[in-house]
């Protein structure tokens, strides 16, 4: 009798099942399908410190803060906001990059020794004191979605590891009363866009120190000489528009097996090459190249 009654339902339900019910199963399977493989490839970025010095061995400490990404997709038009709780001075960056699998960025972090040393020892009685500040990133995965990687950085236990990551803490009240906490955004961003401007002042003076001029009133001899020392020191380099105006990539390959990637970003064309020959510099001086 079961078998009639499916027979029954077969023969009057068939065209509706084939028609509607089993499109729809599949379009349900193939979404389900699609997302999943989103989510297993979707960009994951992790924090590491990377190259720490030793505190007392120089007059100042300085390390990295290595940013990896771990998932197949690259993290695009990424953020960051440093919240300093003491004298730790981050090297700025231009905001607004791109971070690919088995291309690491990284930050650069420089501390007197002194300072360090003197933190440590008053976050023996207040640990509030052991805060050197925290970094957050925050970076388009795709589909609608921003996701944050946070990290603080503390006084480490061990003077030959003299930094340490560890949670970042709660927000301060100010972040709870809107007026406060947009007053607090704006004045760091201005003093964000200070500090990169004095980072390019600095860049431009190592640059002529070096016998490269650049030219705010001459852009387009200036870009032309940038890229011509790039060439000349056996960089290859490209550029493109990116999160923040330009975007600048350059890469050299140093023996044995050594090798180098730069890609910077800023408003102009001009700042972006600027940054990036400057760093190409300091890397060709480093491996005496």
């Amino acid at each position: 009798r079961l078998l009639d009654e499916a027979n029954t339902f077969a023969a009057k339900y068939g065209t509706l099942l084939q028609v509607l019910i089993f499109p729809l199963i599949a379009a349900i399977a193939g979404g389900v399908k699609l997302f999943r493989d989103r989510q297993r490839n979707r960009p994951d970025l992790h924090l590491e410190l990377v190259d720490v010095g030793r505190a007392g061995a120089a007059e100042n400490v300085t390390f990295g803060l290595k940013i990896t990404n771990l998932g197949e997709c690259p993290a695009t038009r990424t953020q960051y906001t440093w919240t300093p709780r003491s004298s730790l001075i981050m090297t700025p960056v231009p905001a607004g990059f791109l971070v690919t699998k088995g291309e690491p960025r990284r930050f650069e972090f420089t501390m007197d020794s002194d300072e360090l040393i003197g933190h440590g020892l008053a976050g023996v009685m207040r640990s509030r004191y052991r805060l050197l500040g925290w970094l957050e990133l925050t970076y388009y995965a795709g589909w609608g979605l921003w996701r944050t990687v946070d990290t603080a950085i503390n006084v480490g236990n061990d003077p030959t590891i003299p930094v340490q990551l560890g949670k970042v803490p709660r927000p301060p009240w100010t972040d709870y009363i809107t007026p406060l906490k947009t007053w607090q955004e704006k004045r760091i961003r201005d003093k964000d866009i200070r500090d990169l401007d004095r980072y390019l002042q600095r860049c431009r003076e190592y640059l002529a120190a070096r016998g490269v001029e650049v030219e705010l009133l001459a852009p387009g001899e200036s870009l032309n000489r940038l890229f011509t020392e790039l060439r000349r020191r056996g960089w290859r380099s490209s550029y493109e528009t990116g999160g923040r105006g330009y975007e600048v990539y350059a890469e050299k390959d140093y023996p044995p097996s050594s090798g180098m990637t730069i890609r910077l970003s800023a408003n102009t064309l001009v700042d972006a090459a600027t940054l990036v020959v400057a760093s190409a510099i300091e890397s060709d001086e480093e491996h005496g190249g």
